[in-house]
């Protein structure tokens, strides 16, 4: 049996945070034994097809800080090395700045979750 893996990105981090103060993932490692978990208690011949990891890039301003251009940066780097993994494929959505009340602002992700639905959607028919 065939199965794929998707990963939403954001809420794995925002998981790792708030349960585990971000530790550091090997990716590959984590995919693997997942799926080795499911193939020994449930399915022995199970074969990764692909794993999908969905996210967004930061925002970033028509006039871009120093910070938003380094974080930027560095989470295209972390994609980057994502889609050099065997069988990895990351899909981008994009990061909306929206105005709150109080005059501050709040970064939401826009298309991730769509994305994702509409792939699950695909693979299954």
């Amino acid at each position: 049996m065939r199965v794929a893996v998707q990963i939403d990105g954001a809420y794995l981090e925002r998981m790792l945070a708030e349960e585990h103060n971000s530790p550091a993932v090997d990716y590959a490692k984590l995919v693997n034994k997942l799926v080795n978990t499911i193939a020994t208690n449930a399915e022995p011949d199970l074969y990764l097809l692909r794993t999908y990891y969905y996210h967004a890039l930061p925002w970033i301003g028509k006039n871009p800080s120093d910070q938003e251009i380094e974080m930027h940066k560095k989470k295209q780097g972390f994609f980057t090395r994502l889609e050099h993994l065997p069988r990895f494929d990351v899909y981008l959505g994009r990061t909306q700045r929206i105005l709150n009340d109080d005059g501050s602002f709040t970064f939401q992700q826009k298309g991730v979750d769509v994305m994702l639905a509409a792939h699950m959607v695909e693979m299954s028919a």
